[in-house]
């Protein structure tokens, strides 16, 4: 990264980074863990790593199997307010109190799509309980999948990023000490 979001980031753990591929582009995405807010104009978009007991919320999408449901911020939206936003179109979740986990840092490895003009931005990964499920809330996206909870165990036995993964651990020890 550099320039915005490498001063941006500056004391941040980084987690690995791997390259990803969108329909209309190609990106090196890196995961970091965070315990303040980067600068909002950074943030195009925010996840949430969803949990209910031992178990996390994980969403079979048409592209990948994933544990980090989210979307494209708004402009008069909190990240707050977008995780739950997003969560609840996406997986029909409720979310209780959201904790910071870390977020991904992305940049484009070619020329950015005209729908994303930013050449480097970051998504802002958050952890939470699930605390209901609301099926009218839905929008029916067919590229958003189907979501349900699975034991800890089975969810890293499937093709998740490693990424997600290791955020999934930080936000486990952040959820289990009541951060």
């Amino acid at each position: 990264m550099t320039g915005e979001l490498d001063a941006a980031l500056a004391g941040a753990e980084l987690l690995g980074e791997e390259e990803i591929v969108w329909p209309n582009a190609v990106l090196r995405r890196r995961a970091y863990l965070l315990s303040r807010l980067p600068p909002l104009e950074l943030v195009t978009s925010v996840r949430c790593i969803v949990l209910d007991g031992e178990q996390a919320l994980v969403v079979f999408g048409a592209r990948d199997t994933h544990i980090v449901p989210g979307g494209r911020r708004e402009p008069d939206e909190t990240p707050e307010q977008t995780a739950r936003r997003e969560v609840l179109e996406e997986t029909g979740r409720l979310l209780g109190p959201l904790t910071l986990v870390g977020c991904f840092a992305l940049r484009h490895l070619a020329e950015p799509p005209p729908d994303h003009p930013r050449r480097e931005f970051l998504q802002l990964v958050y952890v939470a309980e699930a605390v209901g499920y609301d099926a009218g809330a839905l929008e029916h996206d067919p590229a958003d999948g189907e979501s349900a909870f699975m034991p800890l165990e089975q969810v890293r036995a499937l093709p998740i990023s490693p990424l997600e993964l290791a955020l999934l651990k930080r936000a486990r020890q952040l959820h289990q000490a009541g951060a």
